[in-house]
């Protein structure tokens, strides 16, 4: 056996490694595995394994899930010819190791899918049990439920336990049993206050508030105001005529910042282009069917109720702040406002 597939990397999304190692380890025929871990084993108790031969079987393969328990330098000058090396970790390119195995081994990259190749992965899945998804529901899960298909395989199963004999898997299932980003939690929310749904908004909230005992109100509450401030920009957008495909554009430019002290204080000594170029980098922070969504919603409300529930919301958050013994209360009445089924209080 040549060095050229004694070491392999193995990176990416979880599921898609998982099922690459799977495939790998079918073609090798052996029992001589060793998985190296932190919990298990020390830098050298790893080389001495990958030094030593098996004695029954015609390989040895060790799988490395933690690369700083890898000596890869003093390993590979010595390895024995029919012991394989597979990292299973994320090597950053550019990396001496990344190098190495880019140059004397292979690398299989399991790149995460994006949104759309996720929600083809979903229906895909759904459709080997004879499900079919609603295609707004499938766009949901796979906007903001998990990133990688390894915990979207769970997300899934419980779907196809949950749904049984029905054969559409539809939104409400989903809110009903997939863990999702709070951002899910306030698309749906969206979606039955533009509806003005009480039933369904109630519902909602109340299995959000138990699920999270009232502890995360203020990231809902915060989302919230967000979205309606976005929703109210839209309607004096449309106001000036502004064409859709500007305003999606202009949405969709918005970026999830996240620096250091550090790094900040770097980003603002940059001109105008390198900051433009920096932010660029950084994810947006709406994804395509959320603009949809919050273009359309502006058709629901009239600026003076846009204002109304930005001033509630304010209040509930200055109360989740001070006192949170009445909050569940305040906030089934602000639902209540929303979807008019009583008045909002009159603002100054």
């Amino acid at each position: 056996m040549s060095e050229s597939n004694q070491i392999n990397l193995i990176s990416g999304d979880p599921g898609i490694v998982h099922d690459t190692l799977r495939d790998f380890l079918k073609k090798v025929k052996t029992k001589d595995i060793y998985y190296i871990d932190k919990e298990s084993y020390q830098i050298n108790d790893v080389t001495k394994i990958c030094l030593s031969s098996s004695m029954f079987d015609p390989h040895r393969i060790i799988i490395i899930r933690d690369v700083k328990l890898f000596d890869y330098k003093k390993v590979m000058e010595r390895i024995p010819a029919n012991n394989i090396v597979i990292v299973v970790d994320d090597v950053k390119k550019n990396t001496s190791l990344y190098d190495y195995i880019d140059k004397n081994g292979k690398i299989f990259n399991c790149d995460k899918l994006n949104d759309f190749q996720m929600q083809q992965w979903i229906t895909d899945k759904l459709k080997s049990h004879s499900l079919e998804i609603d295609t707004k529901a499938a766009k949901m899960l796979a906007e903001y439920g998990p990133e990688d298909t390894l915990q979207m395989k769970n997300e899934v199963d419980k779907l196809i336990s949950y749904v049984g004999k029905s054969k559409i898997v539809k939104l409400d299932d989903i809110q009903a049993v997939c863990q999702a980003d709070v951002a899910f939690e306030v698309f749906g929310l969206l979606d039955v206050l533009n509806d003005k749904n009480i039933t369904k908004a109630l519902t909602l909230f109340n299995i959000y508030w138990q699920e999270e005992e009232g502890k995360d109100i203020d990231k809902l509450l915060s989302l919230l105001q967000w979205q309606f401030r976005l929703i109210l920009m839209v309607v004096h957008m449309k106001a000036e005529n502004i064409e859709p495909k500007k305003i999606t554009d202009f949405i969709a430019s918005f970026r999830k910042v996240t620096m250091t002290k550090s790094e900040y204080n770097e980003f603002v000594s940059q001109s105008k282009e390198e900051k433009e170029k920096i932010i660029k980098k950084f994810p947006p922070m709406y994804k395509p069917y959320s603009i949809n969504k919050l273009v359309w919603a502006h058709q629901y409300f009239t600026v003076g109720e846009l204002i109304n529930v930005l001033a509630e919301i304010n209040n509930l958050m200055v109360q989740s702040r001070t006192d949170k013994t009445m909050l569940h209360i305040h906030f089934t009445i602000f639902l209540l406002r929303v979807c008019k089924k009583i008045p909002f209080r009159m603002t100054s």
